[in-house]
């Protein structure tokens, strides 16, 4: 089972950023949470088969980096013509904007055993989500989707154990600090009631900061 988080955002065009910028962080999500290791109950020799599994479907793994939304409408409308899917809601990528709810959801992550490391893992992403609100979109190149590629795979067969490659050639990769095999252990250290971004300790939600989905579907 995968774990889905939705974080609210304020429209089309952020959405689109967002997932953007969060494709660059699904390898450590994938490894953060992996916990898929047996397939009918024998060992796969992967940390997440689930994802695996997965990539057998269409429209799965990291999103397209879309440049805006009128891309994002163009591709979904394109399919529907070609009776290909009945909506939006027939992709299932790692990280997608969700119109009919207003968030972007990020699907990486497998289903954790225990409830404080799903609401750590929440936090984080909801971290990343305010982060790539707020700061420019980073250009992509064939280059990154490369090394996106390579990380997905790493973390998909060794969870925290993955080499981290890329990181040196990719600057604007902020979760990736090291090819160290050991890179992924210390990107995130779940601390009870306290968010970091960027080694600072960000605020506690209130009811005037936490994000509330509003729809922005499109027609």
């Amino acid at each position: 089972f995968g774990l889905h988080i939705h974080v609210g955002v304020s429209d089309p065009e952020t959405a689109i950023q967002v997932v953007r910028a969060l494709r660059l962080h699904i390898p450590e999500l994938i490894a953060l949470s992996a916990s898929s290791h047996f397939w009918r109950g024998l060992p796969s020799g992967l940390r997440s088969t689930r994802h695996s599994v997965f990539d057998t479907l269409p429209r799965s793994g990291p999103p397209p980096a879309f440049e805006d939304w009128g891309e994002f409408v163009t591709y979904v409308e394109a399919l529907e013509r070609a009776g290909v899917l009945e909506d939006y809601t027939r992709i299932w990528w790692d990280v997608r904007p969700h119109p009919r709810f207003g968030t972007v959801e990020v699907r990486a992550m497998d289903a954790v055993e225990r409830v404080e490391d799903a609401v750590a893992l929440a936090a984080y992403v909801q971290a990343l989500v305010k982060r790539a609100a707020e700061a420019p979109t980073p250009p992509s190149s064939a280059l990154e989707g490369a090394f996106l590629r390579e990380n997905n795979w790493q973390a998909i067969r060794y969870g925290l154990e993955a080499a981290v490659v890329g990181a040196d050639a990719v600057s604007h990769a902020a979760g990736w600090t090291s090819t160290s095999t050991t890179a992924w252990k210390h990107a995130f250290t779940p601390v009870p009631g306290q968010v970091f971004l960027d080694g600072q300790p960000l605020p506690k939600a209130t009811s005037s900061t936490t994000t509330t989905p509003n729809s922005w579907f499109y027609d």
